[in-house]
């Protein structure tokens, strides 16, 4: 019972136990290849916008 009410699942949210109950994800999770740092993951994102909008900008 203790999976249902949502004991178990908030150890998995909140504590990272995640064997400890289910865990929710959507189809987009077999796209993942790794798993990294959020850190890591806003630098790549910011050096793509960069790269993008450099390409966009006004050559002078």
């Amino acid at each position: 019972m203790p999976y249902i009410i949502g004991e178990q699942t908030k150890k998995v949210y909140f504590g990272g136990e995640v064997d400890a109950g289910m865990l929710y994800v959507s189809q987009a999770v077999g796209l993942m290849k790794d798993v990294r740092p959020v850190k890591d993951v806003i630098s790549q994102m910011v050096d793509e916008a960069c790269r993008i909008f450099a390409r966009f900008a006004p050559q002078p």
